[in-house]
Formats: C-alpha cells, structure tokens, sequence
C-alpha cells in the first residue's frame, strides 16, 4: 500500500509519495524495485544524488534485472552523462530488446550524439508495438527533419496533430517544422488554428513572432514577441524568446542582454537561456563572458549542439583555431543544419 500510494503521489507531483518510499524500503531495505521507484521520485524532485545512490543500490541487488539499468541510465541521463547513460540503456536492452521507454530515452541521447540513423531503428522498434506514443513521434519527427527526410519528419508531425486535435502545441510544433521548410503560408496557418484553441496563450504568439523571424521579417518578428512578452512577463521561456530574436537580427542588443538574464535568473539551470545571452555576448564582442555563458550552458548539457558551435566562434576569433574547428564539428555532427542556420543571421566560422 505504501509503494501504491508513493507512486500515486508521484504522479499528482506530490513530494510526499517520497515519504511513502522511505518507509516501504524500510520495511524491506533488500528491494530492488522500491530502490528504482524512490530513486525515480528523487530525480523528479530533482535529488539527483540521491537518486543515483538508489539506483546503484538497486544495481547492485537486481543485477540481472533490465530495470535496474534502465533505472540507472536515466538518472545518468538526468544529470548529462550521457556516455553513462547509453551503456546502461544499452545492457539493460540487450537484456530486453522490447522495452519502449528505454529505446524512447536512448534514441533521444543517440540523436544529440548525432546517430539519426540508430535513433530512428530504436524509434521505429518503439512505434512498432505504440504506434500513437506521442515521445517517439515527435523524437522521430526530429531525427528525420535533421537527416535530411523533410517527408518522413512531415507524416510524423502530421500524425501528432491528428493524434491530438484539441491541442495547440502538436500544431505549434509542426508550424515551426514547416517554417525551416520555408512553406510560410501553411505555417501561418497551424498557427492560426493553434491560436483560435488557445486564444490567450503567449506561447502561440511567440511562435508567430518566430515564423516572422525564419521569413527574416524582423519588425514584425520583434513586435509579436514584444506582445507575448507583455503577455507572459515572467515567463522564462517567452523572456528568451524576445532576447534570442533580437540576437538573431543583430538588433537592441543591450535590451536583448537583459531579457537574456531575467530568463537566466529565473531558470538557471536551463542551459538554452544560457545559449542566447552567450550569441548575445558574442554580437556585442564580449568575448571573454560569451565564452563564459557557453561553458555554462555545456556544462548543463554537454551535448548541446548550439552552446557548441558558438563556443567554436568564440574561440575562433580567439585564436584558438584547434579547440574552435572541434567544436565546430561536434555541433556539425549533432545538428548538421546548423552552419545554414547561423549564416541566416550573418554568422559564419
């Protein structure tokens, strides 16, 4: 009853199903599956520490046990040991190929590592017994649209969409796919559709500011994130998107700084607000705080393609041309557009 109610309270984000744990491991300190279960609870409160010392206890007692491994990655996962992380999805799948979440999780890692390709068998195995789970599609969607597959990235997209008609953000997320295809009407049109199911959304008016900004119209790119702004004023996630348009456009940088850093201030541990201050800095010619802002966003998640490549400009233009043209390529391998997209804004190495 105690694990039943944890796992309850867990899923109502309530910290004390984390008690409930407490006390059935306790009682039976030799189980391995209450050990996977607090140590799911504490990476969700985001105790990573301990979450791992649960999950190499759990190791240690269930060795033969897949979970326990899956366990273990996940929270290596958590905390951007990502090397950690696929060797234990890797045992604990070839104990049993057939475990969706565990392809899910290591296709995500195998994609910002820059194998599309066995992203996408692992995605595919995953669809094969869920072909409605909505983390594989849009995972998929994302390795086919960075391969290179617009088509194949379009059907997964679409098929989100259908999956959930009464949401925006399926709509909001294929709108952005089509807006890199530079297909600018049908874009604007799931937009439209997105805003008329969340009329008072700031997200959906930032994502019309972001359609402006891939057509380079940036006025009104500006003016749209300005209005979410209003909207949402305390919003990390809107505050970066009005700091990274004007990065993009090389325009009201100073203003662009500050909207960088409330975001920062209030979300530091999300290394994408990091990424922005650090263009930011760049544009300006900081290069010594660019550089800074790009070593803390690596340091939240180490393989991040963006924080890479504008490290590499950084340490370029400092000279560093061995250390620059090695991150050049490590983002180039994670994200192979993203040289097309920084010379869109007037940046090349």
């Amino acid at each position: 009853r105690l694990v039943s109610r944890g796992l309850l309270r867990m899923m109502m984000e309530d910290k004390q199903g984390l008690a409930d744990f407490d006390r059935a491991i306790l009682l039976d300190p030799q189980n391995a599956d209450y050990l996977q279960m607090r140590s799911m609870a504490r990476r969700h409160t985001g105790d990573l520490d301990g979450a791992l010392a649960d999950a190499e206890l759990a190791v240690k007692l269930a060795p033969g046990d897949p979970s326990s491994f899956a366990s273990r990655g996940a929270v290596y996962a958590a905390r951007h040991d990502n090397a950690r992380a696929l060797a234990d999805y890797d045992r604990a799948l070839a104990a049993q190929p057939d475990m969706s979440r565990v392809l899910i999780d290591r296709a995500e890692l195998l994609i910002k590592a820059g194998d599309r390709a066995k992203a996408i068998t692992d995605l595919d195995q995953a669809l094969a017994s869920s072909p409605d789970d909505i983390d594989a599609l849009q995972l998929r969607a994302w390795a086919y649209s960075e391969s290179i597959t617009p088509e194949k990235a379009q059907a997964d997209y679409d098929r989100l969409v259908t999956i959930e008609p009464g949401k925006y953000e399926p709509l909001l997320d294929r709108a952005y796919f089509l807006g890199e295809q530079k297909r600018y009407d049908l874009a604007m049109a799931d937009i439209d559709r997105a805003a008329s199911l969340a009329p008072q959304s700031a997200e959906v008016v930032s994502a019309r500011g972001d359609l402006y900004g891939h057509r380079r119209d940036w006025p009104r790119a500006i003016a749209e994130h300005d209005k979410a702004l209003r909207m949402a004023p305390k919003d990390p996630e809107i505050l970066n998107g009005a700091c990274w348009v004007r990065a993009r456009a090389a325009q009201d940088l100073q203003r662009a700084l500050d909207l960088c850093s409330q975001a920062v201030a209030l979300a530091p541990d999300d290394f994408a607000f990091l990424d922005s201050r650090a263009f930011v800095q760049f544009r300006l010619g900081d290069l010594d705080k660019a550089l800074a802002d790009a070593n803390a966003a690596l340091t939240l998640d180490p393989d991040a393609p963006e924080p890479r490549f504008t490290r590499g400009l950084i340490k370029l233009r400092q000279g560093q041309d061995a250390e620059g043209k090695a991150d050049l390529a490590a983002a180039r391998r994670a994200r192979p557009s993203i040289d097309e997209e920084y010379a869109s804004y007037g940046v090349t190495p």
